[in-house]
């Protein structure tokens, strides 16, 4: 089993489009908001379902528009304990 975080920045996003839009990708694959913070944590997947999860957010990431820009995108991925 695998553990994924992923924590994300946009600059620019008025209205948070784009950011709900990464933040829904990763909830769609079981990812769960950490805190108050834009990270995002799955625990007890599969390697390939973590990996998937961060693919889709990744598209999205891939698509912005100006005057949206990506800041930061962190991945991290373990063996769950």
């Amino acid at each position: 089993m695998a553990r994924g975080i992923v924590r994300y920045s946009l600059n620019g996003d008025a209205g948070s489009r784009y950011t709900n839009q990464v933040r829904g990708a990763l909830e769609a694959r079981d990812f769960e908001r950490r805190g108050r913070t834009g990270s995002l944590e799955a625990r007890e997947q599969t390697l390939s379902e973590v990996i998937a999860g961060v693919k889709e957010a990744l598209d999205v990431v891939d698509g912005l528009a100006p005057p949206v820009a990506l800041d930061h995108v962190w991945v991290y991925i373990d063996q769950a304990a």
